[in-house]
């Protein structure tokens, strides 16, 4: 069982300055969430201190709001200044290397979608009704994500965002990719399962 953290449990006597060495690896620097003396492991994320503190402030406003404080003491503590990685993509020769392999592969063109800017829940939703193919448009209606029960474990919902559902054109190619890609899929419906329901539904 846990100790209690009282006075008695604590490495050092009160009234004496001196820290247990313990403490002195893993004081932290709130202000730029970097370790002091050295302590890799003792180093919190800047995520993890910054959620930290929103918790904080929404903890003590409510005991603002109750009038149970005075003042809500975490509205003044400084968040860790987040680096932002520059976004790495693909280059045109990249690009190149992947459509190639991906035209060799019968779902080759979930990566033309990919390419094209639709995550991967997004493009696991979509729905062969989703693609008009004569106005040259695709709807992004619904998410689709694997949980982590196994492979069977599917939940399906809306996008995030209201601006996450959108309908978006097609330009000629892609169009004419996704043409060939449904007629394949209803071909090899219609030769291996005979009463299954018509080339509908997944585009994959």
């Amino acid at each position: 069982m846990a100790r209690p953290l009282t006075r008695a449990a604590t490495p050092w006597r009160a009234g004496t300055r001196r820290r247990s060495p313990l403490r002195r690896r893993r004081r932290v620097d709130n202000d730029r969430g970097v370790p002091v003396n050295g302590a890799e492991d003792a180093r919190p994320r800047g995520e993890s201190l910054n959620a930290a503190i929103d918790a904080w402030r929404l903890v003590l406003a409510y005991g603002c709001d109750r009038r149970e404080l005075a003042h809500n003491a975490a509205a003044a503590m400084k968040k860790v200044a987040r680096d932002h990685a520059e976004m790495q993509t693909y280059t045109p020769a990249e690009i190149r290397t992947v459509l190639r392999a991906a035209d060799k592969d019968r779902n080759g063109h979930l990566w033309y979608l990919a390419l094209s800017g639709l995550r991967r829940g997004e493009i696991a939703g979509l729905m062969w009704s989703d693609v008009d193919f004569d106005a040259g448009t695709i709807t992004v209606a619904r998410s689709r994500v694997e949980l982590g029960g196994g492979p069977t474990t599917v939940l399906e919902n809306e996008p995030k965002t209201k601006a996450s559902r959108r309908t978006l054109p097609l330009d000629e190619g892609l169009l004419a990719l996704l043409r060939r890609a449904s007629a394949r899929i209803a071909r090899r419906q219609r030769r291996f399962c005979r009463g299954c329901p018509p080339a509908g539904n997944a585009p994959h």
